[in-house]
C-alpha cells in the first residue's frame, strides 16, 4: 500500500468533564481507577490542514491515579463535516516545580470516517490543567506531530 507524503500538525482542543466513575483500588491511600466522559469544547488548527469544519466531539477516558496523579489512556472522537477522526492518546499527569500539574505524553490517529477512514498521524501532546476559582478543573491538549492518508 502507497502512504502518501507526511504532513505537520499543531492543534489546540479543550475539554471538559462531563461525568466520572470510579473505584478505590486498595492497594494504598488515594489509588483510584476511572472511566470518565469529556466533552471537546475547542478544536484550533494552529498548524496544517484537516478536512471539512469541526463539529463536535466526545473523550472517554481511563485513569489509574493516586492523588490526581498518573496515566490516563483516552479515546477521542472528532466529528467535522466530512466524517469522524478517531484517535488514541496515552498522558502521565505530574506535579511540576512550581505546584502546578501538568501532563505528556503521546497521541495516535488511527482512521475515522468519511475524509479521515485512511488518515494516520502520531506524536506529542501536552496537557495543561486549569483551575479557575469555584469551576471545575478544565484541560487544554496541545497536539503536535504528523500525518498521513494510506
Amino acid at each position: 500500500m502507497h502512504q502518501s507524503s507526511k504532513s505537520n500538525i499543531q492543534v489546540r482542543v479543550g475539554v471538559q468533564l462531563v461525568e466520572e466513575h470510579g473505584l478505590e483500588a486498595g492497594d494504598k491511600p488515594g489509588h483510584k481507577l476511572t472511566v470518565g466522559r469529556l466533552k471537546v469544547n475547542q478544536f484550533n488548527i494552529v498548524e496544517g490542514s484537516l478536512p471539512g469544519t469541526f463539529i463536535e466531539g466526545v473523550t472517554t477516558a481511563l485513569g489509574d491515579r493516586v492523588g490526581g496523579l498518573g496515566t490516563t489512556i483516552a479515546y477521542p472522537v472528532y466529528r467535522f463535516t466530512e466524517g469522524e477522526l478517531h484517535c488514541w492518546q496515552h498522558v502521565e499527569f505530574v506535579q511540576k516545580d512550581d505546584g502546578t500539574v501538568g501532563a505528556e505524553g503521546k497521541w495516535r490517529w488511527n482512521g475515522g470516517t468519511g475524509a479521515f477512514s485512511k488518515i494516520c498521524g502520531e506524536g506529542s501532546v501536552d496537557v495543561k490543567v486549569i483551575q479557575d476559582a469555584g469551576a471545575q478543573p478544565r484541560r487544554v491538549l496541545d497536539y503536535t506531530g504528523v500525518y498521513w492518508f494510506e
